[in-house]
């Protein structure tokens, strides 16, 4: 059976999981998770992509991740594919690291943004690797990073704060203590796509795309319209080669002048090549712009134009009927 694309579109939230394949550690030492954050963490900056949540065990891993100018896919095959290699290298295996396809589930963030960040961070705590009183000193969830154990490393703490109160004192105690009554509660539900007309039909009958969406009826039907028009689902470019040859037939401007010149007529054709290059083949900005030949400072500026230019006359639709 084929696989079915991803859900996915700019500032949609994911919650991501991962495990070793047959039960595999994943992250066997300590060296180990330390570079699956670092990459974490350098990838990130090179995206405009935020996670909010995570959380490194033994053999798998949480985000909850939400996408901006790289998609989902892109981010996750960079992270995923360098850390299995140097895994390999530094345990002498081959193979396989991880188990299929990553899991990956469009949540409502209105209902379930904050049980998630707290069902990630307390993965360590209901695992009785660490008790819920020495969370905060624990290195592998982003909690630590909240509570100002550490210095931030991924996560945007006064995002996640400003769900509890002013004042960053305020915050951190009514945060804490929501996470804390979270230890004895139920949240298997918080792991498959589930929603309330799905449910009805009973799990048997429920379509694939439906067990990727946590939230409501009519939040489901939104992402899947959403995710229809955007023609996310669809066929995408096969390099940035091929994208660049389908953006000078649309334009009708010869390959070369995309390249070599910056001209007010090829200005659009370069911007859109940017968005797309970051959007949809996980090209980083400096590598799209260094393509162009454009120097970095310019790059991220060209991809957001690119983005405007896109969503104003749909020029990702055309693009996929050319030859």
């Amino acid at each position: 059976m084929a696989r079915q694309a991803r859900l996915d579109y700019p500032g949609c939230y994911h919650h991501v999981m991962g495990r070793g394949i047959d039960g595999l550690k994943i992250f066997y030492k300590e060296t180990d998770k330390e570079d699956f954050l670092s990459r974490l963490k350098d990838i990130q900056k090179e995206s405009s992509m935020k996670i909010h949540a995570w959380c490194i065990m033994d053999n798998h891993f949480h985000l909850l991740y939400q996408t901006e100018q790289t998609n989902l896919a892109a981010f996750m095959r960079k992270i995923l594919t360098g850390y299995a290699i140097n895994y390999n290298k530094r345990n002498k295996r081959r193979g396989y690291l991880f188990q299929s396809r990553y899991k990956s589930i469009v949540i409502d963030a209105d209902e379930y943004y904050l049980p998630l960040v707290r069902y990630i961070h307390l993965n360590p705590v209901k695992a009785k690797v660490i008790a819920m009183s020495k969370l905060k000193e624990y290195a592998w969830t982003g909690h630590r990073e909240i509570m100002a154990k550490q210095k931030e490393i991924v996560i945007d703490s006064e995002e996640i704060l400003g769900y509890f109160g002013h004042g960053k004192e305020i915050a951190l105690k009514a945060y804490e203590e929501y996470i804390a009554a979270g230890v004895d509660k139920e949240d298997k539900h918080l792991l498959g796509g589930v929603w309330e007309e799905a449910v009805k039909m009973g799990k048997e009958d429920m379509p694939l795309s439906v067990k990727r969406i946590l939230g409501g009826g009519d939040f489901a039907a939104e992402i899947l319209s959403r995710c229809e028009e955007e023609e996310l689902s669809c066929r995408e470019f096969t390099d940035a080669d091929d994208l660049l040859y389908k953006i000078s037939r649309l334009y009708n401007v010869a390959r070369d002048a995309l390249i070599e010149q910056k001209t007010k007529e090829v200005r659009e054709a370069r911007s859109v090549f940017m968005y797309l290059a970051v959007k949809k083949i996980g090209m980083s900005a400096k590598d799209a712009g260094r393509m162009l030949k454009i120097k970095e400072s310019a790059a991220s500026s060209g991809v957001n134009r690119g983005m405007i230019i896109e969503k104003e006359k749909g020029i990702l639709r055309k693009l996929l009927n050319i030859n």
